[in-house]
């Protein structure tokens, strides 16, 4: 319990010396940037406003360093998508700035001055972190990760998880059998910091070797099935001396809906001359490659299995299923067009979809919609897929955000029910904020 406190209180100084040293840099580009504008003599008035605005400037600053990952600090992440979420999170906060110091009336806040800071800051945050970065990861040693799981699922587990990024190291693996085993002869004399337990493991067997382990002082990860899932978002209600857990599927209350379906309207209409802009481009660029039809319409599921039209500029030939059927897009697909790759890498590809948000068929945020064909053979496979037909479908989610192109159908299924009983406005707001993201990280899924 000491330790664990001592560690805890040690993580949350370095969060606040982390989160202190990147807000007093955001800032200290602000002053020189003033200095520099103004030749040293920074006139009152200006910086006034400026100062007006700091505790709110501040705060949006957290605010996006949490959204991005950077706050609590992450090391084990590709010093790339640490650049990114710099970048990201500099661009937003000053485009938040003109927009705070516009509704707040603060006018005498040079724009000059806005447009200039945006680069030092990148740079001083980007300088700051990296040295961190790679700081930490020199001077952090590896820990030693067992794997218990039956061996295929052992192979999956040491081909999707990058153990260097997460300064892991597999000292052993076990392929378990459907019989007891006993941790202490196979660890062996091996000095183990983490034991990972496979989902292929039956109940008892898991529950067997999580007792082991604790007893033992290793620290356990289990990778969660849908049921495990349902239990860590539950609610814990105490009747007389008994505890019950509560897994309610109807978490999305009336309010939040209604709530959720407000601010898809607000946010797509307020989008749509953005998108309109970047809809004109796209179609030219689609049209002088392949021709028409511009647009690609097709038969997808959300809420209750309702069957919808889902629209999406088109980016494989045309009639690329007309011999194959309905297959799957996969890296390097012949069927799609040069055009095609490149709105698929920017996910342009999906803003007509705007209009499926605005008829209702769609949220902003949500699972993703799979076509019927498919949808027939996930649920055959993988038990429990039609729960996420409990939820309307989205543009983005949860499994966009953190899954691959490559991420199981189970696996996303597992996403798409956190997001469900785990719905929150806060949530929907921090998943679109972090699909921007996603269009410059090509591991993440569509």
């Amino acid at each position: 319990m000491g330790k664990n406190l001592t560690q805890a209180v040690r993580e949350l100084l370095k969060c606040l010396t982390v989160g202190v040293i990147d807000l007093l840099l955001i800032n200290t580009a602000t002053v020189l940037i003033f200095a520099l504008r103004f030749s040293g003599s920074i006139p009152h008035y200006n910086f006034q406003a400026y100062i007006n605005m700091l505790p709110w400037a501040l705060m949006i600053a957290v605010f996006l360093l949490y959204v991005y990952g950077l706050l609590p600090a992450k090391f084990n992440i590709r010093w790339q998508d640490m650049v990114v979420s710099i970048a990201i999170t500099i661009l937003l906060y000053n485009i938040f700035f003109m927009a705070l110091s516009y509704f707040s009336r603060q006018f005498a806040f040079p724009r000059t001055v806005l447009l200039m800071q945006v680069i030092p800051q990148l740079l001083l945050l980007l300088l700051w972190r990296s040295l961190l970065w790679k700081y930490q990861n020199k001077h952090s040693s590896p820990l030693k990760i067992f794997i218990i799981a039956k061996s295929d699922e052992a192979e999956l587990i040491k081909s999707r998880i990058p153990f260097k990024q997460y300064n892991w190291t597999v000292a052993g693996e076990h392929h378990a059998a459907d019989s007891k085993i006993n941790l202490d002869e196979i660890l062996s004399d091996e000095k183990l910091d983490i034991l990972l337990l496979g989902r292929s493991l039956s109940p008892g067997m898991r529950k067997q070797l999580l007792i082991q382990a604790l007893t033992k002082g290793l620290k356990v990860y289990v990778i969660p099935d849908m049921y495990d899932m349902a239990l860590k978002l539950s609610l814990v209600n105490q009747v007389e001396d008994m505890k019950l857990m509560e897994v309610n599927p109807e978490n999305i209350t009336l309010r939040s809906q209604v709530l959720k379906r407000a601010i898809d309207i607000t946010i797509s209409t307020a989008a749509l001359p953005l998108i309109a802009i970047i809809s004109i481009v796209v179609s030219a660029c689609i049209y002088l490659e392949t021709g028409r039809p511009i647009l690609y319409k097709q038969e997808r599921v959300t809420a209750g299995g309702k069957i919808f039209s889902l629209y999406k500029f088109r980016t494989m030939y045309n009639n690329a299923e007309k011999e194959t059927g309905p297959v799957q897009a996969r890296d390097g697909d012949p069927r799609i067009t040069k055009v095609g790759r490149v709105l698929r890498a920017l996910r342009l590809d999906e803003l007509p979809q705007i209009i499926n948000v605005l008829k209702g068929d769609m949220s902003l945020v949500g699972p993703r919609p799979e076509r019927p064909y498919f949808i027939k053979q996930f649920e055959k496979n993988v038990p429990g897929y039609s729960l996420r037909h409990k939820l309307k479908a989205g543009i983005t989610g949860l499994a966009q955000v953190n899954g691959r192109y490559s991420t199981s159908p189970e696996d996303k299924l597992i996403m798409d029910l956190e997001y469900g009983l785990n719905h929150s406005i806060w949530l929907d707001l921090k998943l679109m904020l972090q699909t921007i993201k996603v269009v410059f990280i090509k591991k993440s899924s569509t």
